[in-house]
This record gives C-alpha cells, sequence and structure tokens, in this order.
C-alpha cells in the first residue's frame, strides 16, 4: 500500500490548541459501538462556484445513508483569514460525529461553534471557545458524538482558552488549559469519547505519545524510540483505545502491511496483526478507529490524483487479520471538497 503522509510533519503542522467539551448526554451505552443505519450522515460537502471553480460555494450539504441530503443554511462556508476575511479557496472548520448523528460547525452570522443533531437539537457553544481572529481552526467530535475538540491559533501563536461550559450538559464544562500545552498536537479521542491521545515530536525522528483523560489527568506516556519502524511514524493516523493506554496503527514494512497495537503505559508493542490491505490507486489513509475492542476502521481515499477521491471505509479483525468493506462512496463533479463521517 503506498505511503503518503509523513507522520511527523503532520505533527509539526498539526494547530495546537485544544478546548474539549461535553456537549450533551452520550448517544450511545458504549462509544465503541456505533452502527450506521441509513439514517446517519455520511459526509458533508461545498460545491465549486459555477464561474470561479477554484472558490468553495456553499450552502453545506450533508448526505445521510439513505439519499438524503440536509442543508445547513446558518453555517460558515469559507475558511477566514486573521483579519476576518473570507479565504475563498478555503473551506470553513466542519466536524461530524464517527457515528453520523451530530455535526458541529461554525455559524457564519456571529462566528460561534454550533453542534447540532439529527433530531433537531442545537448546542450553541461560548463565544471565548472561538477567538474572534483565530485562524488554521480544525473541529474534531468523538466518535460517539458527546465530546468536541477545537484546534486553533492565533496569528501562528498557540493560545489558551478559558473555561466555558454549554449550558444543559450537566457538571462537565471545557477544559480551560487543553492538554497540549502548546507544544504537542491532538491526535484526537479514545474509542469511548473519554481519553483524548496528543502526539508531540522530539530529536532523533522520535514521537512521545500521551494519553489524558478529558480532565486533563495524564493516563499513560511513552516514547517511541529508534526500535519503532519508521513506517510507524509516517503511514496512517493513531487510534486511540477505550482503555486508553492502547494505541492502534497501520503499518507497512518492507511492502506488509500489519496492525500494530502500542501500549503506551510501557512503550511496547503488544499486538502485531498481519494484513493485506488492497491497493486501490495513489491511495492514503485518513482516519483509523475503534469500533469494538477486537476490530479497527480504516478509511481510504482511494486515489488522490481524482478530486474529489472515492472514499473507502474497512473493516479490520484484529483476531483473524479478516478485512472486509463496510462501505464505498464517490462524490458529484462539482464538489469542492468534503469532510467524511469517522468511525
Amino acid at each position: 500500500m503506498t505511503k503518503i503522509f509523513d507522520r511527523l510533519a503532520t505533527v509539526l503542522t498539526t494547530v495546537a490548541l485544544t478546548l474539549v467539551a461535553t456537549v450533551a448526554t452520550p448517544l450511545t451505552t458504549r462509544a465503541e459501538t456505533h452502527p450506521h443505519t441509513k439514517n446517519t450522515i455520511r459526509h458533508a460537502t461545498l460545491d465549486r462556484c459555477k464561474v470561479l471553480t477554484q472558490h468553495a460555494c456553499g450552502p453545506w450539504r450533508l448526505t445521510l445513508r439513505n439519499g438524503k441530503q440536509i442543508i445547513l443554511h446558518d453555517a460558515q462556508v469559507n475558511a477566514r483569514s486573521k483579519k476576518g476575511k473570507p479565504i475563498r479557496t478555503e473551506m470553513a472548520a466542519i466536524a461530524i460525529s464517527g457515528n453520523g448523528r451530530r455535526v458541529a460547525y461554525i455559524r457564519a452570522n456571529d462566528h460561534r461553534i454550533v453542534v447540532r443533531d439529527l433530531g433537531g437539537d442545537v448546542y450553541v457553544m461560548p463565544r471565548e471557545a472561538l477567538p474572534t481572529r483565530a485562524d488554521n481552526v480544525a473541529l474534531q467530535l468523538s466518535d460517539n458524538g458527546t465530546h468536541l475538540a477545537v484546534n486553533t491559533q492565533i496569528f501562528n501563536v498557540d493560545r489558551a482558552v478559558k473555561l466555558a461550559k454549554l449550558p444543559g450538559t450537566g457538571t462537565t464544562g471545557v477544559l480551560d488549559r487543553a492538554p497540549t500545552d502548546g507544544k504537542a498536537s491532538f491526535e484526537g479521542f479514545s474509542g469511548d469519547g473519554d481519553e483524548a491521545l496528543t502526539v508531540r515530536s522530539l530529536k532523533g525522528d522520535r514521537l512521545e505519545l500521551i494519553s489524558y483523560s478529558l480532565r486533563g489527568e495524564v493516563l499513560a506516556r511513552a516514547t517511541l524510540k529508534s526500535e519503532i519502524p519508521p513506517s510507524f511514524l509516517g503511514y496512517a493516523p493513531l487510534a486511540l483505545g477505550a482503555d486508553g493506554r492502547s494505541v492502534a496503527h497501520l503499518t507497512a514494512t518492507a511492502g506488509k502491511d500489519a496492525v500494530e497495537i502500542i501500549d503506551l503505559t510501557t512503550g511496547r508493542r503488544i499486538r502485531n496483526v498481519k494484513v493485506k490491505v488492497p491497493e486501490y490507486g495513489y491511495q492514503a489513509v485518513f482516519a483509523t478507529d475503534w469500533i469494538t475492542a477486537d476490530k479497527l476502521t480504516v478509511h481510504i481515499q482511494e486515489e488522490l490524483l481524482t478530486t474529489p477521491s472515492p472514499i473507502r471505509v474497512l473493516e479490520i479483525n484484529l483476531t483473524t487479520g479478516k478485512i472486509t468493506t463496510r462501505e464505498r462512496y464517490e462524490f458529484r463533479d462539482n464538489v469542492f471538497g468534503y469532510r467524511a463521517c469517522g468511525g
């Protein structure tokens, strides 16, 4: 399988400020189990402008797995510059929960973050959740949709976010200091959404991985030293398990694919499952997720030379190494860009 991403480059360019919030009561009893029914979101898309086709034009469209479309009329379409001006060639931040039941985006009229349920409920984040002049904004929802991460920089300087709480969410609110501390990048939530993983690049092509509780407590920490294959640093995103210490990663060494599981409490490889990932073209893995204790999903852009690339979601059984296709989909020709559902 073709190697695409440089893990270290991703770490260095990923925005480093993280705001983690509880946005509502859990949508599932176990966040690791989130079936994708026909009435869940598959992806969000923006179309190309009819005249200036290199520009993104709204509105955002949510496409469900049953083919139905939902228009987000209030969502910001384009990213903004440091001075607040629309960047027509870039999309605004948007995120879909792994279970496809919730979407987070920036509201255009007041620049506030909104979390919307398919059932119609809307949660508006506090104004301080997103600084007025923030750039490099990225949003990420946990697979079960109960937590939101907001990654921002302001004039290329990492900033802290004040404590805020979304009304009606109970006692848990927003972390006032992100565990990234301005030096590490936020990698993602755990399989059950109750922990977070950060990554820090070190000298000598090493990475420091730290898992946190959503209260900011360090749960486990490991430095990946030289004995870790270089492909571990450059093949696919990391996925933190629901135990807060097991990190899964798809690797390719000498053309041989495998899923490696690293224990953050020891820094050692505890499982190495040989798999055979089909080659579809000039492809890239853009997401890896735990869906049960013994099953992962791998989300693949099949052909990067095609814009937008078709998407294939593979399920990997860690007991047998068997790979099956959960779903595959393509986009309309006039689509400028998209954000896909994880999980």
